[in-house]
């Protein structure tokens, strides 16, 4: 009986644990506007769920982008309609801009709605956590770990947000947590769980692939670390090797029966991505989808290989196999910024990097707590290796494919690790026991300090670095991109800008971000920024001493046309397009000048040529800040630079010296500059 209250008495703190997380959570997603991926997402899944057709967005996911749709789909919110260009050229983005800013759809109330599903599915990864733990370590160890889940900047930042990352994270802890409980005890149950795990995983994004090696590293553990056990009862040496091939046979083909047919479940047993039934009328352009079949094969390579081999062979249906040929595709180059090198190609060190100066300080401590209790106890260490195969396992493994990955963009990519490292931490449980009272109060200790660090930068999850880089406020120096912003920071600017700035004074915004600063009351003039897309294509204006807000993400030159340190290449451009726009100008008041403009360019040319003057007029303004202004005015949410620029700081900025050391060439080569 003591042992039954006691057992009880941790529930119950777990219980307090998690309504502890749903809270913060709460906070955390009613305080920022939309994320970038979350009008793709959001309105690509409500689209699946209306219309039955899945030409949007189908890379990320069924489960992950429809889950979140479920509170939505059928509220009192209006989607754009299927006769729009958006749908028809089946643009994730315009539909989403739609969908969130320009049917007059209450954004908070969808985004509340939306993201509480993401908290619930945060709130089921926790109650994972805290009983893979106990398995392991016991109730101590499982509220060591979960109180390093509840209040982790990382796990209230993405699980918070309509996109897969939360539903990735939950999809792999549960694939690994129980199919290894399968191997244990193959069982009816266990054997059904474990594929309902490893279906929802390839249900939440194309990475659940990654599970495959993990399942085989957990087979050949279990196969030569103890004997077969079929149900409860241990099967007789005769008998062993019969038993393990069975074994095997039978839970591996449970798995991949229900992984196939849950696929073609999701959508609709059909294999054409669009629905055969949509007539297209002839006043209206052919519908297509974002990228054909031949750009996305075109790379020869063993993946693209697979995917045109099982789309001739009809395995798997189209939208699921779109879906991994373009997030393969994407995957191969992204620019990136690390530590004030850029890339096209990504670093080896850029996920340790990321997990050590985004991790607390305290998780960090417990983690290494866990690991010297764990070697000390030398006499149960292989059997503790042995019961923490599935997580040291889905470390190794996924660990292994982030660091081969050129996609170097967001700190997220590794939140399906977090949980994993969380059971682990678990162990540190073993040293509450000791007879020295320091020791017994160091894990408590530090998981207190980790959830004071998170409280620092709370509701601001993801920009939080730890005290190694200087804490949040110097975080977009090492990384930027979805490691610090993501777009969300708009009505915390607006706010700033009412409150601080006066009537009349002009605004300007270099955003990274999808979200739309009119819908926020924001009268600013719109920079370049990343991406372009939803910005009106007006011409370019003279820039006015005013007010300057920046996004990290630009200010650090990432994700933009002219990439990295400012340069010859980039200054070349800047001129050359400088000349041509002075031209412009004057053919505004000189009708002969507006005439030979008219006969060198055509209209698509002469936008091309004042995008591009924006594009580089912004990227040399970025670099004089970088250079000249390291320390901004003020910074909102540590993601937008605020800057109270004079005409002098103009002048300098726009017409002076180039604002930085001198390259010869750009560090990162896909802008204009070589045109």
């Amino acid at each position: 009986m003591p042992v039954m209250r006691s057992r009880r008495a941790f529930d119950s703190t777990a219980g307090v644990f998690l309504l502890l997380y749903f809270t913060a959570a709460i906070g955390s997603m009613v305080h920022c506007g939309n994320a970038y991926d979350e009008i793709s997402h959001l309105a690509s899944g409500v689209s699946h769920l209306l219309t039955g057709d899945y030409r949007l967005n189908a890379e990320q996911g069924a489960f992950a982008q429809r889950w979140p749709a479920l509170a939505v789909a059928w509220g009192p919110f209006e989607f754009p309609s299927l006769d729009e260009p958006g749908w028809r050229l089946s643009n994730e983005w315009w539909v989403g801009q739609r969908y969130f800013f320009e049917l007059g759809n209450d954004l908070a109330a969808l985004l509340f709605r939306a993201r509480l599903m993401v908290v619930l599915l945060g709130v089921a990864l926790g109650v994972c956590v805290y009983a893979f733990s106990s398995r392991l370590f016991g109730p101590a160890g499982g509220l060591i770990s979960l109180g390093l889940y509840a209040l982790n900047p990382a796990i209230l930042a993405h699980t918070t947000l309509t996109t897969s990352d939360a539903a990735a994270a939950l999809g792999f802890t549960l694939a690994v947590g129980l199919s290894w409980r399968a191997m244990q005890r193959l069982t009816l149950a266990s054997m059904f769980a474990a594929g309902a795990g490893v279906s929802l995983l390839f249900l939440c994004k194309p990475s659940a692939w990654a599970v495959l090696p993990m399942l085989g590293v957990m087979a050949v553990v279990h196969t030569i670390g103890r004997p077969t056990k079929v149900g409860d009862v241990a099967a007789p040496p005769k008998l062993r090797t019969a038993g393990r091939a069975a074994r095997w046979a039978t839970l591996f083909a449970v798995m991949a029966v229900m992984v196939y047919a849950s696929i073609w479940a999701a959508f609709g047993f059909r294999f054409e991505m669009m629905r055969p039934d949509r007539a297209v009328a002839p006043t209206q352009p052919a519908e297509r989808l974002l990228m054909t079949w031949d750009e996305l094969l075109k790379q020869d390579d063993a993946a693209t290989r697979a995917v045109a081999f099982l789309r001739e062979h009809r395995t798997l249906p189209e939208g699921y196999l779109w879906g991994m040929a373009y997030a393969w595709q994407n995957a191969q180059e992204r620019a990136t910024f690390f530590n004030g090198a850029y890339s096209m190609r990504g670093s080896l060190a850029f996920f340790p990097y990321a997990f050590l100066v985004k991790t607390p300080l305290g998780t960090l401590g417990v983690l290494a707590m866990a690991l010297a209790a764990s070697v000390m106890c030398r006499q149960r260490l292989r059997s503790r290796l042995f019961r923490a195969t599935p997580w040291l396992t889905l470390i190794g493994v996924y660990g292994a494919m982030l660091l081969l990955s050129p996609l170097n963009i967001g700190h997220r990519h590794m939140l399906p690790i977090y949980p994993a490292l969380f059971i682990l931490a678990g162990a540190s449980a073993a040293r509450l026991g000791s007879s020295r009272r320091v020791i017994r109060l160091a894990g408590p200790t530090l998981v207190l300090l980790a959830a004071f660090e998170t409280g620092l930068v709370y509701p601001n999850n993801l920009a939080f670095f730890n005290a190694l880089v200087g804490g949040p406020a110097r975080g977009h120096l090492h990384l930027v991109d979805s490691s610090l912003e993501w777009g969300q920071a708009l009505p915390d600017l607006a706010d700033y800008l009412h409150r601080n700035v006066q009537p009349g004074t002009p605004t300007y915004l270099a955003y990274f971000g999808t979200g739309d600063p009119r819908y926020y009351g924001m009268d600013t003039y719109r920079l370049a920024g990343y991406p372009d897309t939803f910005v009106p294509p007006v011409a370019p204006r003279p820039l006015d001493p005013g007010v300057y807000c920046v996004s990290a993400t630009v200010l650090m030159a990432v994700n933009k046309p002219l990439s990295g340190p400012w340069c010859v290449p980039y200054e070349d451009a800047y001129q050359r397009y400088r000349e041509l726009f002075d031209e412009y100008q004057q053919t505004r008041s000189d009708p002969e000048r507006a005439e030979a403009w008219k006969a060198r360019f055509t209209p698509r040319e002469q936008y091309d040529v004042l995008r591009r003057y924006e594009q580089t007029r912004t990227a040399r303004l970025c670099a004089w800040l970088r250079r000249n202004r390291p320390e901004p005015d003020a910074m909102i949410d540590y993601s937008i630079h605020v800057y109270d620029l004079s005409a002098e700081d103009l002048t300098a900025a726009l017409q002076g010296q180039p604002p930085e050391p001198f390259l010869e060439q750009p560090q990162v080569h896909d802008g204009p500059a070589s045109e």
